[in-house]
């Protein structure tokens, strides 16, 4: 869903939460509300494709080993922790994933191998999962 990209792509965490659409800023810098206001407002006037959007990517067909991970660390970003030192898919590219913090990650990516990017946990996927970046 295009407002749940842009908002990722601006640096909030979007997550559904129950019968809710959960949102926040973990970019750096300050968000600039003229683009956020009528993404947010997107999001609201269309909430159940939003929340059927964000519903379907709580498995996107990641292992088992992924949905433990976020289990026993209680947050959506703990998925990634069993690809930590492994290729992963990024909207800048392919890369090796360094750390996960949160909402936040640091890959090394092939184009740039010699330096960290910062990239949104969300974007982040592994590469059995590539056919379905967002």
């Amino acid at each position: 869903m295009r407002a749940v990209d842009e908002l990722r792509r601006l640096g909030y965490h979007v997550f559904a939460e129950g019968g809710d659409i959960r949102y926040r800023y973990v970019g750096a810098g300050q968000p600039d509300r003229r683009q956020v206001t009528p993404l947010l407002h997107e999001l609201r006037s269309h909430k159940p494709d939003a929340l059927g959007h964000l519903r379907e990517e709580e498995t996107d067909g990641r292992p088992p080993e992924s949905l433990r991970a976020e289990a026993c660390f209680g947050h959506r970003a703990a998925r990634l922790y069993p690809f930590l030192g492994q290729q992963v898919e990024t909207p800048h590219g392919p890369g090796r994933l360094l750390q996960v913090i949160k909402a936040r990650c640091a890959v090394a990516l092939d184009s740039r191998p010699e330096t960290a990017v910062e990239v949104p946990a969300d974007l982040v996927r592994p590469p059995q999962a590539q056919g379905e970046m967002r």
